[in-house]
């Protein structure tokens, strides 16, 4: 697939280098020195249009043809349910970043977010728990137990607390987030 990507590329360039040499020798007045020295000339200068794509990664390319469109959020490696969950942990943590600390939908939303984590499949939850992430810090920190653990906010005033209380979210639902965007279900394959 690469060869082929790359034997395209070579060829659209070539293609747009000898069209445009031929237009400009025919303008000028054609001859084969002419003609040569436009293909060179046009060679050179159309490189830039495809070297960013020259240049981008086999590794890039394979996630971004396994993601679709978003490879900030490539899901396609992942089940179904747990590619959802993926989803929304995301928009979750958007959600969550953008409110303000008082906001009581936010708490509404996390709970929501920890039912849905609770009753993935037997599968899913098994691959969760093999990457190290849980919904049990999102609980903690929604039932006040991580605050009570941190002493920089024992001092601080309410809103202080509130305020490290979604950040302590928005990072453990980063955690889970990227856990999962990295989880590989075949480790071995291409190599």
């Amino acid at each position: 697939m690469q060869w082929g990507r790359w034997a395209r590329l070579v060829l659209a360039w070539q293609a747009v280098a000898w069209i445009a040499a031929a237009i400009i020798a025919g303008l000028v007045g054609f001859s084969w020195i002419v003609f040569g020295f436009f293909v060179v000339v046009f060679s050179v200068s159309c490189l830039a249009l495809f070297t960013p794509v020259i240049a981008r990664p086999g590794w890039l390319l394979e996630q971004q043809l396994r993601a679709g469109d978003d490879v900030a959020l490539a899901t396609g490696h992942l089940p179904p349910r747990l590619a959802r969950l993926a989803q929304e942990t995301r928009i979750l943590r958007f959600a969550i970043e953008a409110a303000a600390p008082d906001e009581p939908a936010i708490e509404e939303l996390a709970w929501a977010w920890v039912s849905a984590v609770r009753e993935l499949g037997v599968l899913e939850a098994e691959v969760i728990e093999r990457l190290g992430v849980s919904h049990r810090d999102v609980v903690s920190v929604l039932l006040g137990e991580s605050l009570a653990e941190d002493p920089a906010t024992v001092r601080e005033l309410d809103r202080g607390q509130q305020r490290r209380r979604i950040e302590l979210l928005a990072e453990h639902l980063e955690a889970f987030e990227l856990a999962l965007l990295r989880y590989d279900p075949d480790p071995y394959r291409g190599s």
